[in-house]
């Protein structure tokens, strides 16, 4: 009986977050209406995705990562094919495991940087692109319920970014020093 009452409460608890979550998403999109129609400007929108597949910056973000990805998958294959060939199965198994963890992470990394670097020269473009139109705000496509063609400058923005060549290279790897090394190294002196 008493977990009957506590699940009860736990829902009721439950239905009050959610009727308050709903009610504070209500009010910002209100707000965001009212400062939407404050603005005597024009609104235009951008395609983010569109961008992203369609620009120079994109498609050369998309091909790195591919090939940094084979890359990695034909490294750790060749491992995987040494490791069974080795007669310590357990240690060969735990330096595949490591040097796949530190594929995942390098893959990570890069395309943090990827990301990063894409999204930075798409932020400039869009500024770009709404002073040259003259337009006080835009939009996230996917944002607006309906567009008129004419706000829509995604082409625009994508042709601003494809006059800054992006090009995208390693990170530096920093190599990781032994445990051994790293205790034995000695103390400066005089401290």
């Amino acid at each position: 009986m008493q977990a009957k009452i506590n699940r009860a409460d736990q829902c009721a608890t439950t239905m009050e977050t959610l009727m308050r979550v709903k009610a504070l998403c209500l009010s910002f999109m209100l707000l965001a209406t009212a400062l939407l129609a404050g603005c005597n400007g024009k609104i235009a929108v951008v395609n983010t995705d569109k961008v992203f597949q369609e620009s120079n910056a994109g498609k050369a973000g998309i091909t790195y990562l591919d090939n940094l990805s084979k890359e990695l998958q034909d490294e750790l294959i060749s491992l995987q094919s040494s490791a069974e060939k080795e007669k310590n199965k357990k240690a060969a198994q735990d330096a595949l495991q490591l040097k796949l963890r530190d594929a995942q992470q390098r893959f990570s990394a890069e395309q943090q940087q990827v990301m990063n670097k894409i999204s930075e020269l798409y932020q400039q473009s869009m500024e770009k692109s709404r002073k040259t139109s003259k337009v006080d705000v835009i939009l996230n496509s996917e944002a607006a319920l309906s567009i008129d063609p004419k706000a829509d400058i995604t082409q625009q923005v994508i042709d601003e970014m494809n006059r800054t060549p992006v090009t995208f290279s390693p990170l530096a790897v920093e190599p990781e020093a032994a445990p051994a090394e790293a205790e034995a190294a000695p103390a400066a002196p005089g401290k």
